[in-house]
């Protein structure tokens, strides 16, 4: 779900930060995307690269994780930034990103959203070595201390309660 990830977004944001590269790894299809990337002249600098195995190799070697999707019930992939020390930016249209606010570990960028803050947000944690550092070391110190992935196990168990005593 490129379109809905809101890659084309992360693309549109790459003319401003001159020196970074686009890695996007995940199944759909590039076209559109290749050709807005030309278009802009940055196609040299976003790389498509399929579905991955080993996206944790990826996001170790990565300097941010840039998320600004258009909707997203969760967004596990904000946990997993955070719990590996990367630096997020989403939209808080996505279910997790209130976890970025509360652990200083990345940027929930408002909603309705707009181009320019993104671009700026990228700017500010690209170009700041600084705020990188901050942002991993709150997103790895908050991953330590609370319970990011029982959510769904309690969401069983409610909904198993909840099955019994309508049954019973």
């Amino acid at each position: 779900g490129f379109r809905t990830k809101g890659v084309d977004r992360s693309i549109a944001a790459l003319p401003s930060v001159p020196e970074a590269h686009l890695v996007i790894a995940g199944q759909d299809k590039t076209g559109p995307f290749e050709k807005q990337a030309n278009q802009l002249g940055i196609a040299d600098r976003v790389h498509f690269l399929g579905g991955r195995g080993d996206v944790d190799r990826l996001m170790r070697d990565s300097d941010l994780l840039v998320h600004p999707a258009y909707s997203e019930n969760t967004g596990t992939v904000l946990l997993e930034a955070l719990a590996r020390g990367l630096p997020v930016i989403a939209t808080s249209v996505c279910g997790f990103a209130y976890h970025l606010s509360d652990s200083g570990g990345g940027i929930a960028l408002p909603y309705p959203f707009r181009q320019d803050t993104l671009d700026e947000a990228m700017q500010e944690c690209l170009n700041d070595d600084d705020k990188r550092v901050a942002m991993s070391k709150a997103g790895l110190a908050y991953s330590a201390t609370e319970d990011l992935y029982s959510c769904h196990r309690h969401a069983v168990d409610l909904l198993e309660q909840l099955a019994l005593t309508k049954g019973a």
